[in-house]
């Protein structure tokens, strides 16, 4: 059996609107030396029905009953075949020289994870995301990383797979990335081969309070309860990672219009657990949403 260098595992649910676009962006890289995994996770349209238009012996397919991407990206790490596991979500895009950059990265310093630079793509406008290093440090202040610029050797993948608790959806890629920092040093490739697009309908832009404050809860819990964590990183750090979930909660509800006494308690939370986050980019942000 020939083993691919990278597999690709690209979760999706009800992603017609974009699945295919984000599927050729994989096909016509430059190296070609990889497998596509599809998890459909429950997905109600017809995302099959265009995944079998495309004729290419690389995708693999794969319908599982809907249990948030957590779930789908540890179904495609078990199906991976590849030397290094990477993710795609079905609506970002790779540029072509994405695997190329990533195995010229690899050949020279055989990393067991790292990151590749990214950019936001929001209507043609593109913006590389700044990323601070060393990655462990910034990680402590938020989450610089997306899923499709991060590459992990496969036994380490297998061996640390997401939380797939439902209600940490959409920092589940974080609360794995603290934990792969308190085991391993994180790379930092600094070319730029990927795209994450803004459009209304991402799914990781919820709003809601009630599950905002959920997804803080459950990753303070895991990162407290983490003996290696806190071995490494001390109490003091998680304190420091509660105040940026704080001002995350504060910026989405911002970003809602939602009640502006509702904004100010989690600002607050935030500023008062850690004075970093008074000076922080975002808190900026949240006081011009409320003013």
């Amino acid at each position: 059996m020939i083993t691919p260098f990278f597999s690709i595992i690209i979760p999706t649910y009800n992603r017609t609107s974009f699945i295919k676009k984000t599927i050729d962006s994989v096909l016509v890289q430059s190296f070609n030396d990889f497998e596509i995994i599809i998890v459909d996770d429950g997905s109600t349209d017809n995302t099959k029905d265009i995944i079998d238009t495309i004729n290419d012996k690389r995708i693999n397919y794969f319908y599982k009953e809907n249990g948030e991407r957590g779930a789908a990206r540890n179904y495609g790490i078990k199906k991976a075949k590849g030397k290094y596991i990477t993710f795609l979500d079905s609506d970002d895009l790779l540029l072509s020289n994405h695997f190329e950059e990533a195995n010229k990265f690899i050949k020279a310093n055989n990393p067991i994870i790292f990151h590749q630079q990214y950019q936001i793509n929001d209507n043609g406008k593109t913006k590389k995301v700044k990323i601070n290093l060393p990655i462990q440090k910034a990680l402590i202040k938020g989450n610089p990383l997306s899923c499709m610029g991060v590459f992990i050797k496969s036994n380490i993948a297998t061996e640390n797979l997401f939380n797939e608790k439902r209600d940490l959806s959409g920092t589940e890629d974080y609360e794995l990335w603290l934990r792969y920092s308190s085991k391993y040093h994180i790379l930092f490739n600094p070319v730029c081969t990927s795209s994450l697009m803004i459009h209304d309908n991402r799914s990781v832009y919820s709003f809601d309070e009630e599950k905002l404050v959920n997804r803080r809860d459950i990753l303070v819990d895991s990162i407290k309860n983490n003996k290696q964590f806190i071995s490494k990183y001390n109490i003091e750090r998680v304190k420091r990672i509660e105040s940026n979930m704080n001002t995350y909660i504060a910026l989405h509800l911002a970003l809602s219009k939602a009640d502006r006494k509702t904004i100010m308690k989690y600002l607050l939370k935030g500023v008062s657990g850690s004075i970093y986050e008074l000076f922080s980019k975002r808190t900026l942000a949240i006081i011009k949403r409320l003013f």
